[in-house]
């Protein structure tokens, strides 16, 4: 028998939720996602105790780019919200200058500096789909893509979605990072998600003397970036193929099939011209 507690608190749980606000992007977690008054809503997984711990441990660094756990439940968890916006194409002209490219990058800096004391509990599994293959050095979030990114103002105030979090080189993570806010691409893909017309190679160096690489790490980060195309290209399409539906609907709606052929030959045609950038 249902106690009049329990009732009550089923009964205001059902209003809440009257009331949730859905967010529909995404591609994995696409329609599964909600703001409930201050908390964030999403659905959760093996990695999630993972990821509660590094998020409260980042808290505790001071670094506040990140939200805060709030609850583990059965199949969900509850974060912080954070206050602001995620832009979407089509762009507004603010978002395409070099002034935002280097905010991504120092606050992806002050990200790696807080993780970095940052031991994971022994319960922790981390979802590696997105990750340095190599797998040693801090968490990552490995994911910094716009849509990750909050906004206000103008200013990137915190990184979303740490589902990809997982252990590797901060190299690997800012070359995952630049080949999205570049981005690097062939000029004709860019023009599909929003982002045509920009100078790759200047984009480029704008973005890793943001996070203030040294000579050494510009060095080594040339040859990630070709690597981190091909560890999403991986990812992408194994998601493709095991049929789940989201993944799907994404390959046949940027015809992923061409889109990554011709990203692979423009890395190919423009290796040397990344590296000048770079140096």
């Amino acid at each position: 028998m249902l106690t009049p507690e329990y009732i009550s608190v089923t009964e205001q749980r059902s209003e809440t939720k009257s009331k949730d606000e859905l967010f529909d992007d995404g591609v994995a977690n696409a329609g599964s996602i909600f703001k409930r008054g201050e908390e964030v809503v999403r659905p959760c997984g093996p990695h999630s105790p993972g990821v509660h711990a590094l998020l409260q441990h980042l808290s505790d660094q001071g670094f506040h780019g990140a939200p805060l756990p709030i609850a583990l439940e059965p199949q969900t968890e509850r974060l912080s919200y954070i206050h602001g916006t995620v832009p979407k194409p089509p762009y507004d002209d603010w978002f395409l200058q070099d002034e935002v490219l280097i905010e991504v990058a120092r606050l992806l800096r002050r990200f790696h500096e807080a993780v970095k004391s940052f031991t994971p509990p022994s319960y922790s599994q981390w979802n590696t789909g997105l990750s340095d293959p190599r797998g040693k050095g801090i968490i990552c979030h490995n994911d910094v893509i716009p849509g990750n990114v909050v906004f206000d103002s103008g200013k990137p105030v915190g990184f979303i979605d740490f589902d990809f979090a997982a252990p590797g080189s901060h190299l690997w993570d800012v070359a995952r990072s630049a080949r999205a806010w570049v981005p690097l691409d062939s000029p004709e893909s860019t023009e599909s998600y929003g982002l045509g017309g920009l100078n790759h190679f200047t984009r480029l160096r704008t973005f890793v003397d943001g996070y203030e690489l040294c000579k050494r790490e510009r060095e080594e980060i040339a040859g990630m970036l070709e690597e981190c195309n091909t560890v999403s290209e991986t990812y992408v399409t194994s998601q493709m193929r095991a049929g789940k539906p989201s993944f799907v609907a994404l390959w046949k709606k940027y015809d992923l099939d061409t889109l990554y052929e011709k990203r692979r030959n423009w890395f190919r045609t423009e290796r040397e011209k990344l590296a000048a950038a770079l140096a």
